[in-house]
């Protein structure tokens, strides 16, 4: 598929998702809202769009003559860049921390998995 046509399946899934699901910004903020609660890390919805972003970059691994996984990448990078002109305007806010994988999966884990507790 040619760098054009990606460009324009791009803008047309956005065209044709944003009425079904709503306004972008909206979305990725309360997505940033849940992921913030659940992580007791402060994200953004900049941050989320990265995050949507990596996770087309890993499913690449799988298949990667799959045009869905470009298309998708180039709205999520294309998000966030839109996103970060919004965010910079608030310098004062804190940059993102380390995230420590193994500390949220504890957390959120059965303390004893063999006996349900």
């Amino acid at each position: 598929m040619e760098y054009k046509d990606l460009l324009t399946e791009a803008a047309k899934i956005f065209n044709d998702r944003n009425p079904k699901y709503g306004d972008m910004r909206i979305s990725m903020d309360r997505a940033a809202q849940i992921a913030t609660l659940i992580t007791g890390i402060h994200l953004t919805a900049h941050d989320v769009a990265l995050v949507l972003h990596a996770i087309k970059l890993t499913r690449m691994g799988n298949d990667r003559s799959n045009p869905e996984h470009y298309v998708d990448g180039i709205n999520y990078f294309a998000f966030a860049g839109e996103l970060v002109t919004e965010q910079t305007c608030q310098e004062d806010e804190p940059s993102m921390p380390h995230i420590n994988t193994a500390e949220i999966a504890a957390r959120f884990s059965p303390q004893n998995p063999v006996d349900g507790n």
